[in-house]
């Protein structure tokens, strides 16, 4: 588990090198956000986990990835990353990561598939992470994370369309950031009133849940 976080932030350093070097390293961080799907996929296949725990993740990442299908025609809302936050930071960082991770893989089969996918999975996967690492359970500072993190998710997930369409510089990657600055707005605006609206009752569903099935955590 340790290495899939050190992974998704080597996308990002990589990312940046390669707007400020050239199309190569673009390409690597390309390899590593495919490296984060693949290398947390994996760490998920290699660890002990009981057949509740396996139960709850599954249920989450349905839960999760379904909650993006109702919202498609609403552009950048997305309930899923009030899920995956509540769930990283009620659950654990490993609990937040794997949904973060699983969401689009599962909804995108819906969506549709892109060179976004990889993007995507390094994005929530570490928002899942980082709110694990940032809180223990429910917090009055976790809406204004949620905040925060609409528009982390989209400053990740930019990068894909900064290396398919765009020449990879920091001019480029200034304007496709205030193109995207509404969407990641409304995508901010929207975790903050799912945050509001349903963090404590949905973060005291997961910790009764926790107590009763002596969940130790992934």
């Amino acid at each position: 588990m340790r290495l899939s976080p050190l992974v998704a932030l080597s996308g990002a350093v990589m990312a940046l090198l390669g707007i400020l070097t050239g199309e190569m390293l673009a390409l690597l961080s390309y390899a590593s956000a495919t490296l984060l799907a693949l290398s947390g996929l994996l760490a998920l296949e290699e660890r002990r986990i009981s057949s509740r725990e396996l139960a709850l993740l599954a249920a989450l990442s349905t839960l999760s990835a379904a909650s993006r299908i109702p919202f498609a025609a609403l552009p950048s809302v997305q309930p899923c990353t009030f899920i995956i936050e509540v769930s990283g930071a009620t659950l654990g960082p490993a609990m937040g990561f794997f949904v973060g991770i699983l969401t689009p893989l599962i909804s995108n089969l819906a969506l549709g598939m892109g060179p976004w996918l990889p993007w995507q999975m390094m994005a929530w996967g570490l928002l899942g992470w980082l709110a694990g690492i940032l809180f223990r359970g429910w917090s009055r500072s976790l809406p204004a994370f949620g905040l925060l993190s609409g528009y982390l998710y989209g400053a990740i997930t930019n990068l894909s369309m900064l290396f398919l369409y765009y020449p990879a510089t920091l001019h480029s990657l200034a304007l496709l950031e205030l193109y995207s600055l509404p969407f990641d707005t409304a995508h901010a605006v929207g975790n903050l009133l799912f945050f509001a609206a349903l963090g404590p009752r949905f973060s005291r569903a997961l910790l009764r849940y926790k107590a009763r099935s002596e969940f130790r955590g992934l």
